[in-house]
This record gives structure tokens, C-alpha cells and sequence, in this order.
């Protein structure tokens, strides 16, 4: 390991320019797999490339791979909206309503949408994604191309680094996060860095080069005190360099911590053994792309010469006579020629400029094969006479790739959900004075009405347990109390309540997200016909068995049962027709509804 933090950046980043054996006869390198990709994708020739520049005007670029890449966005991506999140138990859909509820404000706020847009793109352009959790678990998609180093066989397995351009109005932004804080490692103020970088920063546009390294390094880098410690702790550095007066390269630090958990997830594409990044979608359509414009380049030095007009004479003093050639002929004008001598056309017509016309559409069609991309899915019409089932059939097989490549987005957001964003979310649902502010009041009493049967529930066994037996009006007349009391205390004394709702060891909302996580479609179904048949008979929802039922379909399709409250107006029928209360006490279980 090297000397400090900053000769350990230097050093990684040279490394990082140069390739690693992936196998036997196959060199590959992070930077310039994410380089070419952005070139490509973007139109732009490579500077090794053979037919970067022509002998007049501009090479033509016959892009092949952006429109296929398009392709693969629209059928591997989806939105927030097909993110679930659901509960299995019957006695707490309340709380799936709530976090659903505070899930959309959320999301919104945190752009989950253009997360989820940003990782399918790096996902299908690179073959992998890297999402970092920043601060109120908000995911976010690094891009790939801001990379300093990393380890390009596992990305994640030894530390890596982050180049970053702030202007001065962005750094100094950055205070806020305890960067240029002295008590927080940093050996400089922002103000002197940006002092110090006003020469340096010119190359970038004004800007100023930060590193941002996360990793397990060694914990003398991070604690001053322990400069004799051969231990190494996960931890975060934020560093700079400025140039001395004798023109030296000056490493200094604006922040520096113990990292306890890991704020990085990775997501490959297609598994490439021995190499950081998965196969891309632009690296599969590489050669597509390079053969495809090798035949534009023909195609246009055969218009180039087509589009001369070349004469040949056997009259020697002829180009005396018209030393421009003929260009500055007026119409009609004669020009002699000698006896005996001619002046002819030479045949410029490309003969050959077909086949290089075959060639581009032959290297277009292997794009969209290997792109899985055939005219359905690109909302072109198929060729003439081709049969509807033929037709169909095309459409499910080009889905086939894209829906294993959508499943494991799909289940790595769900990962990301359950680790990261649920264990946030039931946080600031419990503490959400504003969140419970902005609930209507309809939707304010729904959630009273089950909390209060909750607390009913509890107090009633309290007193049986005490040997009081309550009566089914006195039953009625508590939940009806507590209720109103919770509602006329407000905001605050829900905060309490859910406080203690929410820390419940046994709740643990499930999230799926695209229909991966499980089958909606052919459970729904099944629970339908159930749910046809309990509407047939609506004497069926005095039945706890049958709102039960109903309430899970429901919960399970999307709709939060507390919106229809079936279970809360079942257990007031119950207490309404409740038969006498006997005189003995019961023993009473913990944990028994009233409704029971």
C-alpha cells in the first residue's frame, strides 16, 4: 500500500489507463470499455479508428447502435408506479397504507424516476450499474465515465475513486456536508482550495478537480493518532491537489470518516468472468458499428468520384487553350479541336457501390439480431405478407432477453428497496408530523378507526384480566372514545402511537417492483373469483373469513384495504349484534382481536 492517501491516488490512476488480462489472448481496460461506449452511443469515431478522417469533409457515421440501445431502455426499464409495497398481514394493512401513502411524496421528491431511468441506461450501455446511497437513503446512479480507478475485476472489492469538477459555487456548497471542517479531517478550508486551484482550475473551465475514495484502507490514513496501526477500516476521503510555487502537485484533504456499512451496490449485465463490467449493449454492437461505417466510407469516396466530371483528349494543346479546364465554358460556347483529335468523358459511374450498399444493410440487420430488436419491438411494421402468428411469435422471443435482463433491474431495485429505502421510510412515517398533515380526512379516520380497535382491543383484555367484564356497549362506546380522542388530540398523539406501531419487530413490508417479486396477474385471478362471488352474496361480508379474503385481494392488487374499511364496519356490526356477555370470566389470550 502506498505512503499516503494522495500517492495512493496518483498511483491507482495511472493503473487505471492501462489493461488486464481477462483471459488468455483478450486484454481489456474499465476506462476505455466506458470511453467507447460514449462515443459510439454519441456518433464519435475513436482516435485509433482507420476512418476518422477522409480526404474531404467529414467521414459519415451511420450510427446503428443508439437506436437499438433505445430499444433496449424502453423494454428493460419501468416507472415508480410499478413498485408495490404490501404487507401479509391482515392486522396491519393500515401501515402499508400509510407507507404507500408517504412512499409517493417521497418518490417524487426523490426523483425515483430518473434513478430508475439513469441505472437501465448505465446497465445497458456499460454492462454495469453503480448506485450509491447518499444521504435520507436517495438512491443514485454514478456515472460510470467519473471514475478515477477502481479494481477492474470486482469494482467493489478493493477501494475506488470518484473524480468530481465543482465550480467554486458548488464547493462551497459543499460546507454544509462538513467539507473544509478541520474537525472533520480537512487539512484546508474550501476558501484556500479554491485560492490555491485558480490557475489549475482553468484547464477544466473554471472548475476544481476533487477525488472522492471509499474503500478499506489502512486507519492510519484516517487517524492521525494511530500512525503506528497496521489495521485498515472502511472509510471515506475527500481530497484535492494544488500546485506549489515550484510547480509541485500538493495533496490536501477536505474530509475524512469511518464508513461502517457499505454505500455502494453493483449490478452486471451479462457476467463477463475476470472483468469489473458485464458485456454492454454497445460492446455486442461494437462490430456492427465499425463495418458499418467502413461501407459508408466506401459508399462515399464512390459518390465522391461519381459526382467529378473527368475528360481525356488526344489534342495536346487543348489545355493550353483552356488552362481552367472547361469550367469557365459559357453555354453554347464552341471550343475547337485539332484535326484528327477527339475530347471524351471518362466513365467515373461506381460500379461496385451496390454490394457496399448490401454490405450496410446486411451489418444493420446483424445489429438488430444480436441487439434482440426486430420490427415489432421497434414499432416498425413486418415485412409484407408475414403471418400474424409469425408475427407474434418474433414479438415473444425478442421480449424473452429483455425480461430476464428487466427481472434482475428489477429484483436489484427491490434489494435496494428493502436494505436502503423501507428501514428509511418506516422511520419517517413514524415521525412524519407533516406526512399525517397532508392525509385527507377521510383517510386520517380510517387510520384512527384501526388504531383505535387496536387500542380497544388491548384495553378491553386489560380489564377482563383485572376481572371486569365489559359490556358490548361499554366495548362500543371505548373504541368510539378512543377514536375521537385520537382525532381530537391530532398530529401528536398519532406520532406517539405509530411511533410504537412502526418499531414492531414483526413488521416487515414486502416490496415488488415490475411484477418480479411475485405473480399479481395469476393471483389476482384466482382471488377474483372468490371476491365475484362474496359480491353476488353481499351477505357473505358479515363473515370475518370473507373480508379477510377481500381485504387481501386488495391489498395484494395494489389498493390499500383501509381505502373500503370492510373490516372496520364488519366489527361494528359485531359489536351492534353481539350476543349477552356470561357472567363468568374468560380466560382471554394475548393479542385477541375484539373483533374475534
Amino acid at each position: 500500500m502506498s505512503e499516503n492517501i494522495y500517492s495512493f491516488i496518483k498511483e491507482e490512476e495511472t493503473k487505471f489507463k492501462l489493461p488486464i488480462e481477462v483471459i488468455s489472448g483478450w486484454n481489456w481496460n474499465f476506462y476505455e470499455h466506458c470511453r467507447q461506449a460514449i462515443l459510439y452511443k454519441n456518433s464519435q469515431f475513436t482516435e485509433n479508428n482507420d476512418y476518422k478522417k477522409s480526404a474531404e469533409g467529414r467521414t459519415p457515421f451511420k450510427n446503428v447502435i443508439r437506436f437499438i440501445l433505445n430499444t433496449h431502455y424502453r423494454t428493460e426499464g419501468f416507472n415508480v408506479s410499478d413498485i408495490e409495497i404490501f404487507i401479509d398481514n391482515a392486522e396491519k394493512y393500515f401501515k402499508s397504507f400509510l407507507l404507500r401513502k408517504y412512499h409517493e411524496r417521497w418518490a417524487l421528491e426523490n426523483q425515483i424516476d430518473t434513478f430508475i431511468d439513469k441505472l437501465v441506461e448505465s446497465y445497458v450501455d456499460y454492462g454495469l450499474a453503480l448506485v450509491k446511497n447518499v444521504k435520507g437513503a436517495k438512491p443514485e446512479v454514478v456515472e460510470l465515465s467519473t471514475l478515477a480507478f477502481c479494481n477492474q475485476k470486482d469494482i467493489l472489492s478493493r477501494p475506488f475513486g470518484i473524480k468530481h469538477y465543482f465550480s467554486p459555487d458548488e464547493l462551497l456548497e459543499m460546507a454544509d456536508s462538513g467539507w473544509g471542517d478541520s474537525n472533520k479531517g480537512a487539512t484546508i478550508s474550501l476558501e484556500d482550495l479554491i485560492v490555491l486551484t485558480e490557475n489549475e482550475s482553468k484547464k477544466h473551465g473554471g472548475d476544481i478537480e476533487i477525488y472522492e475514495v471509499h474503500g478499506v484502507m489502512p486507519e492510519k490514513w484516517i487517524n492521525d493518532k494511530k500512525q503506528e496501526s497496521k489495521k485498515y477500516v472502511r472509510q471515506v476521503q475527500i481530497c484535492a491537489y494544488y500546485k506549489n510555487q515550484e510547480d509541485e502537485s500538493v495533496g490536501i484533504t477536505l474530509f475524512k470518516s469511518n464508513a461502517p456499512k457499505k454505500l455502494f451496490k453493483a449490478l452486471k449485465r451479462d457476467e463477463v468472468p475476470n472483468r469489473a463490467a458485464g458485456f454492454g449493449g454497445v460492446e455486442e454492437l461494437t462490430d456492427a458499428q465499425i463495418w458499418t461505417n467502413y461501407a459508408k466510407v466506401r459508399q462515399k469516396d464512390f459518390l465522391d468520384s461519381a459526382s467529378k466530371t473527368l475528360l481525356k483528349t488526344t489534342d495536346s494543346g487543348l489545355v493550353n487553350r483552356h488552362p481552367t479546364g472547361f469550367k469557365n465554358l459559357d453555354n453554347l460556347e464552341v471550343i475547337q479541336v485539332a484535326d484528327g483529335k477527339d475530347v471524351s468523358q471518362i466513365d467515373t459511374f461506381p460500379r461496385n457501390y451496390q454490394v457496399f450498399n448490401a454490405s450496410v444493410q446486411e451489418w444493420e440487420d446483424h445489429a438488430r439480431t444480436i441487439g434482440f430488436a426486430n420490427e415489432p419491438l421497434l414499432g416498425e411494421p413486418a415485412p409484407s405478407g408475414t403471418p400474424f402468428r409469425a408475427q407474434e411469435r418474433q414479438v415473444i422471443e425478442g421480449k424473452g432477453i429483455h425480461e430476464y435482463r428487466k427481472e434482475k433491474i428489477a429484483r436489484f431495485v427491490e434489494e435496494i428497496y428493502r436494505k436502503w429505502i423501507m428501514p428509511h421510510l418506516k422511520r419517517e412515517v413514524a415521525n412524519g408530523a407533516k406526512f399525517l398533515s397532508e392525509l385527507s380526512s377521510e383517510e386520517l379516520e380510517s387510520v384512527a378507526d384501526n388504531v383505535s380497535i387496536r387500542v380497544s382491543n388491548q384495553e378491553f383484555i386489560n380489564q377482563v384480566l383485572e376481572g371486569k367484564l365489559p359490556s358490548k356497549e361499554e366495548l362500543t362506546l371505548l373504541r368510539e372514545q378512543t377514536k375521537a380522542d385520537f382525532l381530537r388530540q391530532g398530529n401528536k398523539r398519532f406520532m406517539e402511537i405509530l411511533k410504537d406501531e412502526f418499531a414492531d419487530d414483526d413488521f416487515e413490508p414486502r416490496v415488488d417492483v415490475a411484477g418480479k417479486v411475485r405473480d399479481l396477474g395469476v393471483f389476482v385471478d384466482k382471488l377474483s373469483g372468490v371476491f365475484r362471488t362474496i359480491f353476488s352474496n353481499p351477505i357473505l361480508l358479515q363473515d370475518p373469513r370473507a373480508v379477510k379474503l377481500l381485504n387481501t385481494i386488495l391489498e395484494n392488487s395494489g389498493f390499500s384495504p383501509i381505502k373500503f374499511d370492510f373490516s372496520s364496519a364488519l366489527a361494528l356490526h359485531q359489536q351492534q349484534t353481539a350476543p349477552p356477555l356470561p357472567s363468568p370470566a374468560p380466560q382471554i389470550p394475548q393479542n385477541v382481536p375484539l373483533t374475534a
